[in-house]
């Protein structure tokens, strides 16, 4: 495997690491592994944003699609996808 593969398939990888971990977060957000699913958020955020910001330095023609997997990480983890009904039932039970 040469140097440019194995460097696509670690870029690939943490990528859909940062996108499974984002719907985990949704996911399991007040379960008992909720600890260990923010904390690999938060590193594979970290990781994700890295990569964005090296991809941009170096010219890499993909970076804005790094880009876009960090705002559909942000967005996937913060926005609420319920229905109104849903959300107002969430807030006055908490």
């Amino acid at each position: 495997m040469s140097y440019t593969t194995t460097t696509e398939c670690i870029w690939i990888a943490i990528h859909l690491l940062g996108l499974t971990t984002s719907w985990l977060v949704r996911i399991d957000a007040q379960g008992r592994s909720g600890r260990w699913t923010f904390g690999l958020f938060y590193l594979s955020l970290a990781a994700v944003g890295l990569l964005t910001v090296i991809g941009h330095l170096c010219f890499w023609p993909l970076w804005t699609l790094s880009a876009g997997i960090l705002t559909v990480m942000i967005v996937t983890s913060v926005a609420d996808f319920g229905s109104p009904n849903t959300s107002a039932a969430m807030l006055e039970s908490s």
